[in-house]
């Protein structure tokens, strides 16, 4: 298993940069099209949708992401679906955290499936005008901010870890996992910001960026686990060979995006 899973993420990251750096915005986001439309049929599964139900919001989910692509070089547009995703995800964090002792009822079907337009149309926007606007670098950069919190986050949970932070959704998890997240997205986020060539200002900006951004992938992270935990499932799905299904993947970038994305936006404004 260890080998499969270990395989499977050198292709994905293979595949990762060879998108990031070889393709054109319009291609690229065509490939982030093709993932988040695999994402919503997950989605609609772990909502509880039979196959009719998961082909039909897939089907619109490519609906919704062909009219955003019209609109998506438009600050007028783009920014408020960033911002209402950043204050979706800020509601969310706090209901979780309200649920991280006791489980509650599971969400209704039509309320998942509601939440999950803009939880997966908004990190592909985001990606992809990240992309066309700073350049793919950037967009290196946020994958690394999730990669580098989630692997801060098992090493110092497994080494420290007694304090479990939401032991109703994912008993595994710790705040001392927690603790290592941010400051692992820290310490990448000063590394960063000497790359980037930030001023001292924007710098520490910046840094506070990636911590919030940070704190925020564990919330997509808890979100993706309250629902499998509800649907009675250990993954999302078996796409990936030893790595459960597309959203076990991408769950912690699906809040983290708009979040960064729009901090970025609004540094560089």
């Amino acid at each position: 298993m260890l080998k499969q899973r270990i395989l499977t993420a050198v292709v994905l990251a293979g595949l990762v940069l060879a998108a990031l750096f070889g393709l054109s915005t319009r291609e690229f986001a065509v490939i982030l099209g093709v993932v988040v439309i695999l994402s919503a049929r997950e989605w609609a599964t772990l909502s509880g949708c039979e196959a009719a139900g998961q082909q039909a919001y897939a089907g619109l989910m490519l609906l919704l992401l062909m009219l955003v692509w019209v609109v998506r070089d438009q600050p007028l547009w783009f920014v408020p679906i960033l911002g209402f995703s950043v204050v979706l995800w800020c509601a969310l964090s706090v209901w979780l955290w309200r649920q991280r002792a006791v489980l509650a009822e599971p969400v209704a079907q039509g309320q998942l499936l509601l939440i999950g337009l803009p939880v997966l149309i908004s990190p592909w926007l985001a990606m992809t005008v990240l992309h066309a606007q700073a350049g793919p670098v950037w967009v290196l950069f946020l994958f690394l901010i999730v990669w580098v919190a989630d692997s801060g986050a098992y090493f110092a949970g497994r080494r420290w870890g007694q304090q479990r932070l939401a032991v109703a959704i994912s008993p595994g998890k710790t705040w001392e996992g927690v603790y290592g997240a941010v400051t692992a997205g820290v310490v990448l986020a000063v590394i960063g910001a000497f790359s980037f060539n930030l001023s001292i200002g924007q710098g520490v900006l910046f840094i506070l960026l990636c911590g919030v951004t940070t704190v925020m992938s564990i919330s997509g992270d808890l979100f993706e686990s309250l629902m499998k935990r509800h649907r009675g499932v250990k993954d999302s799905g078996d796409l990936l060979p030893g790595h459960g299904g597309i959203l076990d993947r991408v769950d912690s970038l699906t809040a983290a995006a708009p979040v960064l994305v729009l901090g970025w936006w609004l540094l560089q404004s």
